[in-house]
């Protein structure tokens, strides 16, 4: 079993429910990510709020292209559910920060949120962007 990215979607909400292309659910990501950026400079808690809330709940690649991924990961399959797991919690906590109105709050998940995706990406990327889907 693929560890992680076999994850169960039971807690979340129905759209984390939804099964995309691993390449669309992160082009999807970032357009988010620049929406709150637009969010942060207007002081648009409700949008910033509404879009990290689709950040922390963003949908799976389906399991055949999962297991993929862990045939291509194999042992860094847990260290890469571990990044998912850090880009959803600090957007959950940006959705917090946001319904609080806590700008400052706000800056730091949001950063926290970067970090954790730009990881990801240095770490990940090149191995997963050569599969073929």
């Amino acid at each position: 079993m693929f560890f992680g990215l076999a994850l169960s979607v039971t807690a979340f909400p129905a759209a984390a429910q939804e099964e995309k292309p691993l390449k669309e659910i992160m082009q999807g990501m970032l357009a988010d990510m620049e929406k709150i950026v637009a969010g942060i400079m207007r002081e648009d808690y409700p949008l910033i709020a509404t879009t990290a809330e689709g950040i922390a709940y963003h949908g799976n690649p389906p399991p055949a292209a999962r297991m993929k991924m862990a045939r291509e990961l194999r042992l860094d399959a847990m260290a890469f559910k571990l990044f998912d797991d850090a880009v959803r919690r600090y957007a959950s906590e940006l959705q917090e920060a946001a319904l609080a109105a806590d700008r400052n709050g706000v800056v730091e998940a949001y950063g926290n949120t970067v970090k954790a995706c730009t990881a990801c990406h240095a770490s990940y990327r090149e191995r997963i962007r050569h599969m073929k889907n």
